[in-house]
């Protein structure tokens, strides 16, 4: 039997520790970002990675005497106290204001606008071929070559790299792999604490009666059950796929409920609800205590379900 050698996989590197000085979200920054700027995965306010050199030198400790850091730490205590009941009364203020902290209103809206860009590429790409684009394409041995992600870039037109992906090599070439770390913005879903690793927070789900099944290319006149209550993507934080990846998940695999532990589905941003686009190019936001029948329901074409989306908006 011929073997043949593993994929290649893209290749180490080095990170930089951040912290959005905004929003206060910390993340691992490949270093190839150092120096450049561009918005927080979370607050989504533009940020500047620093260097390599220059984040170990602010991490390491300063050289002085003994009698300044005396003088400093005599100074914190006495500050001390009015810091602890500060705290307590914001903490107070927090269980009465959730929203104090931060704004889920200013999350929602990021999250539509993400879907809301996703569709309108779904929409040129169906003009411009006919359908829906496939989960993803495969060689000449059946497997997986190229994400729908990774199908959409010529119709992100505000993605700047979108003329270096390479379609006649696999996704994971050395050509292609230089844009695994730098995921078009509407990818990358406000919050996702993953998103500086170049992991995707959108996914399709794959099933034989489903929009996507590998590299089924669907048309719209085949969802029997109406587009506009039919999935196209759905949020998944932490999912764990990287963006140029051809790999979404199974309907037979996944846990249909949102935001649980055991589920792949949602956001797991405190606020109880996913949002969804549908294949009439709308956007929804459902509540998480959804069943997930009725969520499974939704990513049928053809099961005959009636979903009664009103019921499930938070």
């Amino acid at each position: 039997m011929r073997r043949t050698s593993p994929p290649p996989q893209p290749p180490a590197t080095k990170t930089i520790p951040f912290t959005c000085p905004h929003c206060h979200l910390t993340s691992n920054v490949s270093e190839q970002f150092a120096g450049q700027s561009g918005p927080c995965a979370g607050c989504r306010k533009t940020i500047t990675i620093p260097g390599l050199r220059e984040s170990q030198a602010a991490s390491r400790p300063r050289a002085g005497g003994t009698h300044r850091r005396t003088l400093l730490i005599l100074s914190t205590i006495g500050g001390f106290a009015a810091c602890v009941c500060v705290i307590l009364g914001l903490l107070l203020a927090s269980l009465a204001a959730p929203n104090l902290f931060r704004s889920d209103q200013t999350f929602a809206n990021a999250r539509i606008d993400n879907l809301q860009q996703i569709g309108q590429a779904m929409e040129k790409y169906y003009k411009a071929n006919g359908h829906f684009p496939p989960a993803c394409t495969l060689d000449g041995n059946g497997k997986p070559e190229h994400s729908w992600r990774a199908l959409l870039l010529p119709y992100l037109v505000d993605y700047p790299f979108r003329g270096k992906y390479d379609f006649t090599v696999p996704w994971n070439s050395p050509q292609n792999t230089q844009l695994a770390m730098l995921p078009p913005n509407c990818f990358v879903g406000p919050g996702d604490k993953n998103a500086m690793t170049g992991d995707t927070s959108y996914v399709v789900i794959q099933g034989s009666n489903l929009v996507f099944d590998k590299d089924t290319q669907r048309k719209i006149n085949e969802i029997a059950d109406g587009p506009q209550q039919t999935l196209l993507v759905v949020e998944a934080y932490g999912c764990g796929i990287n963006w140029l990846d051809p790999r979404d998940p199974q309907d037979t695999a996944i846990d249909w409920t949102v935001n649980t532990p055991t589920s792949q589905l949602g956001a797991r941003l405190g606020d109880g609800t996913i949002f969804v686009l549908t294949a009439d190019g709308k956007v929804h936001r459902i509540t998480d205590r959804i069943p997930s029948d009725q969520l499974r329901g939704m990513a049928t074409i053809n099961g005959g379900e009636t979903v009664p989306m009103q019921a499930y908006r938070p």
